[in-house]
C-alpha cells in the first residue's frame, strides 16, 4: 500500500513540476512578445477558479466542470507524453501554438470563453433553453476528456 501512495506522490510532484515550467516559459514567451507578466510564482486553481457554489446550478457545474478537467487533463497528459522519447504531438494546430509558447494561454481563453458565453447568457436571457447552452462547455469536455484517454493510452 505504501508503494502505490509513494508512486502517485511522485505523479503529484511530477505534474506540479511540470505546471511550474509551464508558468515559467508563458512568461517568458509574454516577455519575448512586449508583454509582462507579475506576480506568477505558482500554480493556483482557486485564483484560475473561483466558483461560488449557489452561483451554479449542479447542470452547470458538470458542463462547466467537465471543460475545465478535460482541458486540464489534455494538457497534463499532452506534456508528460511530449516529454518521454518517442511521442510527439500529432495535431498541427497545437504544435504550432506550442511552438510559438501560447498553448497554456489559448487554452486558457478557449475554456473562458466555452465557460463564461453560456453562464452569460443563461443569466442574461433566462431562457428555457438552457441545456442548448450547457452543451457547448459539455461537447468541449468531453472532446478533450477523449484526448486525455487517448494520451494516457499512449503513454502507458
Amino acid at each position: 500500500m505504501k508503494k502505490n501512495s509513494r508512486f502517485f506522490l511522485s505523479i503529484l510532484v511530477r505534474i506540479r513540476i511540470y505546471l511550474k515550467n509551464t508558468l515559467k516559459e508563458v512568461e517568458k514567451g509574454a516577455y519575448e512578445m512586449g508583454f509582462e507578466i507579475r506576480n506568477v510564482n505558482e500554480f493556483d486553481l482557486q485564483s484560475i477558479v473561483s466558483i461560488k457554489e449557489s452561483s451554479f446550478t449542479p447542470p452547470e457545474l458538470i458542463s462547466y466542470m467537465t471543460a475545465l478537467m478535460g482541458t486540464l487533463g489534455d494538457q497534463l497528459t499532452t506534456r508528460i507524453g511530449l516529454s518521454m522519447s518517442g511521442l510527439c504531438e500529432a495535431n498541427p494546430l497545437p504544435a504550432f501554438l506550442m511552438k510559438c509558447r501560447l498553448w497554456l494561454p489559448f487554452d486558457v481563453l478557449i475554456v473562458a470563453l466555452a465557460i463564461g458565453l453560456p453562464a452569460l447568457f443563461i443569466r442574461r436571457y433566462s431562457t428555457e433553453s438552457r441545456w442548448a447552452c450547457l452543451s457547448l462547455p459539455l461537447i468541449f469536455g468531453s472532446t478533450r476528456l477523449l484526448a486525455t484517454v487517448w494520451n494516457l493510452r499512449l503513454i502507458l
